[in-house]
């Protein structure tokens, strides 16, 4: 087998091992370097600079197909039920960027909207009110209308309902998801359930 055949299973194990230690919160090496995963920085720790694998980073090396394979590989899954979730891997999973006033209001556990809403929070032990597993569920294709990508759910008035960023628009667009609509009908909507802003959705949440 020739050296071409093989090296994009060597990147491939080499880009993996590199999500599983930005997962588990070690520092790893850009994928073009020689040692990618967490065991051999450690290994050659005294002679190698490492620095963090940043969102950025994890954009410009893995992109769109790596994305999926670190939302849906085994290994992340088992590391989810072992750890809350950042904000910045959850950005990652879903790739989309919370607004800054909702990250605020995320980690703020003394944030009214906590109790006006079924909030979607980093970590709970009802898998549903975790916002990353809240969004993966929405999108499973054995559902009868799965979710598209584009929207992103953060809250439910606990009816099966939810609010959802649309990540088409910039700045996302809130929009009301009825479960007793299809996806396609909710957006056709023009009701007074759609908002410019997570400030505005906010108000109004609390109102």
């Amino acid at each position: 087998m020739s050296r071409m055949a093989v090296r994009p299973r060597v990147r491939r194990h080499l880009y993996f091992d590199a999500i599983l230690s930005l997962l588990s919160g070690n520092k790893v090496m850009s994928p073009g370097g020689a040692h990618s995963s967490s065991s051999r920085v450690n290994d050659h720790a005294d002679s190698q600079q490492v620095k963090p694998l940043d969102t950025q980073d994890f954009h410009k090396y893995f992109g769109v197909k790596y994305r999926l394979l670190l939302r849906h590989s085994v290994a992340y899954k088992s590391l989810v039920r072992l750890r809350s979730m950042s904000i910045a891997e959850i950005e990652i999973a879903l790739s989309f960027r919370l607004p800054d006033a909702h990250r605020a209001a995320l980690v703020d556990a003394a944030d009214p909207i906590h109790d006006a809403c079924d909030f979607l929070v980093l970590d709970s032990p009802h898998e549903l009110l975790r916002f990353l597993d809240a969004n993966n569920d929405l999108r499973r294709p054995e559902r009868p209308d799965p979710w598209p990508d584009f929207l992103v759910a953060f809250a439910s008035n606990g009816c099966g309902d939810y609010f959802a960023y649309d990540i088409r628009s910039d700045p996302y667009a809130i929009v009301y998801i009825d479960p007793d609509r299809t996806v396609a009908e909710n957006l056709a909507c023009d009701d007074d359930f759609t908002f410019e802003s997570f400030d505005e959705w906010h108000a109004r949440a609390l109102s």
